[in-house]
C-alpha cells in the first residue's frame, strides 16, 4: 500500500504543478500576481481533492456538507481543463495529433485522479 501511496503522491505533486502551469497560461502570462494566485488556486484545487474522502464522508443535510459537495465538483472539472493544458505542454510540446490527444486525456485523468486515489488510500490505511 505504501508503493500507491508514494506514486500517487508524486503524481499528486505533478498534477499541482500542471494546475499552475495551466492557470497561469488561461490567465495570460507569468507576471509575478499571476503566478502567485495560479499557485494559490492550485493549492485550494489540491485540498479539495486531497480531502476527497472527507468531504463525501459528511452527511448530506449539513450545509457545509452540501457546499463542499459543489465545490468538489468544480474543483475536479478546473483541475481536469488545467492540468490537461499543463500536461499537453510538458508532454507533447502544446500540439499532438489525435491519437496523442488521446493518450494525454488518459494522462490526465490518470494523473487528476492521483489527490482522490490517495485521500481514500491515506484515510483507509
Amino acid at each position: 500500500m505504501w508503493l500507491f501511496i508514494f506514486v500517487f503522491g508524486l503524481a499528486s505533486l505533478w498534477d499541482g504543478f500542471t494546475t499552475v502551469y495551466g492557470t497561469t497560461e488561461i490567465l495570460g502570462g507569468g507576471s509575478p500576481q499571476i503566478l502567485g494566485a495560479s499557485a494559490i488556486f492550485s493549492l485550494i484545487i489540491l485540498a479539495f481533492l486531497l480531502n476527497t474522502n472527507m468531504i463525501w464522508k459528511m452527511a448530506y443535510d449539513e450545509l457545509l456538507g452540501g457546499l463542499l459537495k459543489i465545490m468538489w465538483f468544480v474543483a475536479l472539472g478546473y483541475d481536469l481543463y488545467t492540468s490537461y493544458i499543463g500536461n499537453q505542454y510538458f508532454i507533447l510540446e502544446g500540439h499532438g495529433n489525435n491519437t496523442q490527444l488521446f493518450i494525454l486525456l488518459g494522462i490526465t485523468l490518470l494523473v487528476t485522479g492521483s489527490p482522490i486515489f490517495l485521500s481514500l488510500l491515506w484515510d483507509n490505511k
